[in-house]
């Protein structure tokens, strides 16, 4: 039996069980959490490496296999010797909300990580790399990553983790990061990002209320949120909008009380 014709057997059969994978996702996907995989392609002859994520990862490396998905230099692998790629899921989590093009959920944040981790906008497959993080946000990091992911994060040097990032951004998110690393309260606006995203996951208006109230663009917290460009606001003017939703709405717990629960100092 050739290669090829095992390749296309291993890919039917992928692809059969990621239809069954799919079909339990969507349910989990109605019930509002949903389990996402996080995964890697080696290619064993190189030793090169893919990072990405999916909540139906066996149809997505059926995909990779047969040359589809990711970017031309991983799919070009996959059209032209596909038994070389060995697929593996690093762990699986539950993501509140999650959207495969959102951009910013848990899942993309896990994602993120593993790809400064592996380093493999230098040394892999990928070659994109969209989101404003920085890896020093010890408490940050805990709260998003998974057990296992988290047992990489707590042995890897954060910064090595920045610079393998840095070294490899888009020209969008060059000048952005480069602030991000450098401001002294970007731990205090992830922290306000991080508590706005439960107010939102709450149904509340967040939206509303910093039009209204505060008169601030529609636009700009979208990027401050969406696109994590902390550059948007000042700690004072995040505190002040979450000051105002929580008044109100009338919420009990506010958001020092969020900070003091998860070990943040409110100070």
């Amino acid at each position: 039996m050739t290669k090829t014709l095992i390749t296309e057997i291993q890919n039917r059969t992928l692809h059969t069980m990621g239809e069954v994978q799919a079909r339990n996702r969507r349910k989990q996907r109605a019930a509002k959490d949903v389990v996402v995989s996080a995964y890697m392609i080696e290619d064993i002859k190189t030793g090169r490496l893919y990072i990405g994520i999916s909540e139906t990862p066996l149809i997505r490396f059926s995909g990779h296999l047969s040359g589809k998905g990711g970017n031309s230099d991983f799919g070009r692998v996959g059209k032209e010797r596909p038994e070389d790629l060995v697929p593996t899921i690093i762990e699986e989590f539950e993501v509140k909300g999650y959207k495969p093009k959102g951009g910013n959920s848990r899942a993309h944040m896990v994602e993120s990580f593993l790809i400064a981790f592996y380093d493999t906008l230098r040394t892999g497959f990928n070659r994109k790399y969209e989101y404003n993080m920085n890896f020093k946000n010890k408490d940050f990091w805990i709260g998003v990553l998974p057990p296992k992911i988290l047992k990489l994060y707590l042995s890897a040097d954060p910064d090595k983790l920045n610079e393998n990032v840095r070294q490899n951004l888009t020209q969008k998110m060059r000048g952005l990061v480069q602030n991000h690393f450098e401001t002294v309260d970007h731990v205090e606006k992830d922290l306000a990002r991080e508590y706005i995203f439960i107010l939102l996951d709450k149904k509340i208006k967040v939206y509303d209320y910093a039009i209204n109230d505060l008169k601030i663009d529609r636009g700009n917290l979208y990027r401050f949120l969406k696109d994590r460009n902390n550059n948007m606001f000042t700690v004072k003017k995040l505190k002040e909008l979450i000051s105002i939703v929580e008044n109100g709405v009338g919420l009990k717990s506010t958001y020092e009380d969020w900070l003091i629960e998860n070990k943040h100092d409110p100070s």
